[in-house]
């Protein structure tokens, strides 16, 4: 899968860091890329435990009783179910039994009785959350599914739902004034908005429609794009503050590994002594978690 961050990113962004310095000096051009992508893999990693969920656009399924506290369903008889992890982008499908039926026989709930309970449309009037990190987190049922009738916790509820960023890369060179795109993974693309970071061919596209629900397949924009592409460039609709996240907990990997730097000291907090280090990757560390605190979606423990 597309990490958050590239090296082309990486090497482009004002961090400071010798990265010929990384792994080593004297290291060759494809160990130095090969190390690149380590950290930039690293990072991704870093950023979903910090969050405590996959950031990306992914396809879950959540299952719950109810009626109780996760599950309600008010006097008019629609029924809410909180979802564990957001922005949704949409419903898949869902179905319920009785909670105390085994083995389970489910009953599919139609897509056109199940509905978001509000949508925050992003960038372009698509449905790609924005960078407040905010977005539906429920799913409401059309009365006549889910009731009191069973009493407290009678009933079991199971949801499929997309949530989260789409995020992907392309797997092919695309050519200016193209309408298509592929990728490495479509999940939650279809009206949506996102961005290739291509250098000074940096471009938003948007998204009509995606070959597959999910993994690699083909996008289809509904404008032409203005440049060329190669195999690679980031397609993602992920909030910038997220990879600017990234950066920081980039550089302070290189750093750790003995990097050379020009500029981080900058950051706020960091230390000014010349030639210690050890400030600037707490500082850096401190900074990316602040920026991520808004897109924690699950307590830790």
């Amino acid at each position: 899968m597309t990490p958050y961050l590239t090296p082309d990113i990486l090497l482009n962004a004002p961090t400071g860091i010798s990265w010929r310095t990384v792994p080593a000096p004297g290291a060759s051009p494809q160990q130095q890329l090969a190390e690149q992508l380590r950290i930039c893999q690293r990072v991704t990693s870093e950023i979903d435990r910090e969050c405590n969920q996959v950031l990306r656009a992914t396809v879950d399924i959540d299952e719950f009783d109810g009626p109780d506290f996760v599950i309600t369903v008010n006097a008019r008889g629609i029924a809410r179910m909180a979802l564990t992890r957001w922005p949704v982008l949409s419903i898949t499908s869902a179905q319920y039994c009785g909670a105390d039926v085994f083995p389970r026989s489910w009953t599919t709930i139609p897509v056109d009785q199940l509905s978001l309970e509000y949508s925050t449309p992003g960038i372009y009037g698509s449905g790609a959350p924005d960078d407040s990190a905010s977005g539906p987190n429920a799913v409401l049922v059309a009365p006549g599914y889910l009731d009191w009738s069973r009493g407290r916790r009678g009933w079991r509820l199971q949801v499929t739902y997309v949530n989260g960023w789409p995020h992907t890369s392309l797997t092919a060179a695309a050519a200016d004034a193209t309408t298509t795109l592929a990728v490495d993974d479509c999940t939650g693309w279809a009206g949506i908005t996102g961005t290739l970071y291509d250098g000074d061919a940096t471009e938003d596209v948007h998204v009509l429609s995606a070959s597959v629900a999910s993994g690699p397949g083909t996008l289809t924009l509904s404008a032409a794009t203005t440049f060329p592409h190669a195999k690679g460039v980031l397609l993602t609709s992920m909030p910038a503050v997220v990879q600017q996240a990234g950066i920081y907990l980039a550089m302070a990997q290189a750093l750790t590994r003995g990097a050379t730097a020009t500029t981080v000291q900058t950051l706020p907090g960091a230390k000014q002594t010349p030639g210690d280090s050890g400030g600037t990757i707490d500082a850096l560390r401190t900074e990316a978690r602040h920026i991520l605190a808004a897109f924690r979606r699950v307590a830790t423990a």
